[in-house]
């Protein structure tokens, strides 16, 4: 197994340079940037499911680049470039997990620790398996964190990221019966509890149309890419079975601002009541998808549920939208309602 270079400048167009790193059948005019030696018994020959980040909190220049994968046992390594890697290292600790998975780690900055995501066995199968660490290398023993509802649809891989104030996870999903994989969304607010949303309802599903590119495997690459009016979410897809012979490969799959995961009132009109926020100035925005026909309305209540201001109806979709209001919000505690039909509501904000 190897792990390999690429480059973007649109996140579109791809190109693999030859880097002269790595020797592959004879040659080094590859973009190869680490490979794993001849399989020995029954080790793996990695790095296995390696998970790689650049780490913008880390002092020490060489070990800017970090990555958690398998080889015989789960291990660590360390790059100042992302390119030139230093010769891994087990775990230290606790750490009895398999890891033959995608790993994935980053820096939690909630609890000012990494938390490496990993898999192992359980009595419903497939996993999802959490550690810890203060320095990289110390590692605690691990934790199942996310398991299946039932035996057939198994959790796998899970990528994890900070986004507005959670963790998101995007977790593959295996199929035991027709041996397919696709990813699904969960979340936490502290990487140790997680909640599904909408379990065995796909985020990206895999392809109807066999040997399409991603007809048979979907697992999402680590770190979504946040543009002003788009999300971009990278992920590997393969054109057969789990456990088959398959081609591989690099996809794209785009969501609008926000838009992981909604409300949605489709015929019949939806409300929804926030609990008391603390408001402190600013316009409100919006990210909602309305359809013809469709409208959102907002109000703003105090704590006790009076009403202080009723926004101008929206009949259209807005990304980040600001609401026009009837009269000046006072600081405090509120509440917002939202009334809607034939619409989608993602997220609220307040902006200056």
């Amino acid at each position: 197994m190897a792990v390999c270079y690429a480059t973007s400048k649109d996140g579109i167009h791809w190109e693999k340079p030859n880097l002269g790193i790595v020797e592959y059948e004879g040659t080094k005019n590859n973009n190869i940037i680490w490979r794993g030696e001849e399989q020995d018994g029954d080790h793996w020959a990695g790095p296995h499911g390696a998970g790689i980040f650049k780490d913008n909190q880390e002092t020490n220049p060489n070990r800017k680049y970090k990555s958690l994968f398998k080889v015989e046992d789960l291990s660590v390594g360390f790059s100042k470039d992302g390119l030139h890697w230093d010769e891994y290292q087990s775990c230290e600790g606790d750490v009895t997990v398999a890891g033959d998975t995608h790993n994935n780690a980053f820096w939690a900055p909630t609890l000012n620790k990494y938390v490496g995501i990993t898999r192992t066995w359980g009595e419903m199968g497939r996993e999802v398996a959490r550690i810890e660490s203060d320095d990289f290398i110390n590692w605690t023993k691990e934790e199942v964190v996310l398991e299946g509802l039932d035996k057939n649809l198994q959790p796998y891989a899970m990528p994890v990221f900070y986004y507005g104030g959670v963790y998101l996870g995007l977790v593959a999903i295996h199929n035991q019966k027709i041996d397919r994989v696709h990813t699904e969304l969960t979340w936490s607010f502290d990487t140790k509890k997680w909640h599904r949303i909408s379990p065995g309802t796909p985020l990206i599903p895999c392809s109807e149309k066999k040997l399409d590119y991603d007809y048979g495997c979907v697992y999402t690459c680590a770190y979504p890419i946040f543009e002003n009016n788009e999300i971009k979410l990278y992920y590997g897809g393969s054109d057969w079975l789990h456990f088959g012979w398959r081609s591989g490969a690099f996809c794209l799959a785009t969501l609008r601002p926000d838009g992981f995961a909604g409300y949605e009132a489709k015929t019949n009109s939806a409300k929804i009541v926030t609990k008391n926020i603390s408001y402190n100035g600013g316009d409100v925005s919006i990210n909602v998808d309305v359809n013809k026909g469709g409208y959102l309305n907002v109000k703003i209540l105090d704590k006790n549920g009076k009403e202080l201001a009723k926004a101008k109806s929206v009949s259209k979709t807005l990304i980040n939208g600001k609401l026009k209001f009837d009269k000046k919000i006072e600081h405090g505690d509120i509440k917002i309602v939202f009334e809607f039909a034939n619409a989608k509501v993602y997220s609220f904000g307040f902006s200056n």
